[in-house]
């Protein structure tokens, strides 16, 4: 993992969207487009795969490693960084 001054949080995850895994954002940045260009991100301590971003107000994420509502609810209150 990066040390902390080597990350950028961008968005916090605000909890789980419908029943596929998908999280609600809340975004620190102006737009998605500043998510949309990475990969792979850093939720914690653990790097995912970024499926998708859409959305605007609340911004919805997917994550190929996370498939189901519960998986989705553990990452709550996590921040989304990237490297700087």
């Amino acid at each position: 993992t990066l040390p902390d001054d080597r990350r950028v949080a961008l968005a916090a995850i605000a909890g789980a969207h419908g029943l596929g895994g998908e999280v609600r954002l809340k975004l620190f940045a102006a737009s998605i487009d500043s998510l949309k260009r990475h990969k792979t991100v850093l939720v914690g301590e653990r790097a995912l795969s970024l499926l998708s971003v859409r959305g605007g107000g609340q911004p919805v994420a997917r994550f190929a490693e996370v498939q189901d509502r519960t998986a989705a609810e553990a990452l709550r209150g996590l921040l989304l960084t990237v490297e700087r």
